[in-house]
């Protein structure tokens, strides 16, 4: 709604920009609400996309959300150097060494 009240063009940019400033500010919910609501907006995610919402995920030690997203990523996108350490990251913030040594082994 608000993007619209200020009249901002919804696209993919928009998308992974307001996704990127919510994991940075802190409101992990709402950057990965903001990915699940694109294809409702009719814009697919991309790889920055996943990239921003695996960031989120490790700044509030959800570890075992981040290795979901990871490992469930469509088959379209391809999991990138910096997804794998974010989601590496996320398995560090919450102490779950052995988990984040599987990932580094794959």
């Amino acid at each position: 709604r608000v993007v619209h009240q200020l009249g901002l063009e919804l696209n993919l940019i928009s998308l992974n920009s307001a996704t990127s400033a919510c994991s940075k500010g802190g409101r992990w919910m709402l950057a990965v609400d903001v990915i699940r609501q694109a294809d409702t907006m009719g814009i697919r995610p991309d790889t920055i996309s996943c990239n921003s919402a695996l960031h989120a995920y490790g700044r509030c030690t959800r570890w075992h959300l981040a290795l979901h997203l990871y490992r469930n990523m469509p088959t379209s996108l391809k999991p990138d150097a910096i997804g794998a350490f974010s989601a590496i990251g996320a398995c560090e913030q919450s102490s779950q060494w052995p988990v984040a040594l599987d990932l580094i082994r794959r």
